[in-house]
């Protein structure tokens, strides 16, 4: 999949979120859909780093590394159905998952 397929998918994903305000319930689908952005992220950066290793012929053991780390967590995610709960890990485990694809972007850029 190109690149401006994964954003594109990324973008609709987007779309789907809803602001959730203090007071208000937390639906499965609200968790779910950041789970989904959280796999499409991590899944772009795959397809990022592949093009920066083939374009400059470098690899980056701590980018390797962190994509390893993220995709250990996205398969650690559940989706969630009506009626369960949603825990504060389940928040913790898709912010710890895009802090490693934000540090990795950061790398690459950083040998652009």
């Amino acid at each position: 999949m190109s690149l401006n397929d994964l954003i594109a998918e990324l973008e609709g994903i987007i779309e789907r979120m809803v602001n959730v305000a203090d007071g208000d319930f937390v639906l499965a689908d609200h968790t779910n859909t950041f789970i989904d952005y959280t796999k499409k992220a991590v899944e772009l950066l795959q397809e990022i780093y592949e093009q920066f290793k083939q374009k400059t012929g470098k690899k980056l053991p701590n980018v390797e590394t962190w994509i390893s780390v993220a995709i250990q967590r996205v398969n650690m995610m559940e989706y969630r159905k009506f009626g369960d709960i949603v825990s504060t890990a389940d928040h913790n485990l898709v912010i710890d998952t895009l802090k490693c694809v934000e540090v990795s972007l950061i790398e690459i850029e950083n040998y652009l």
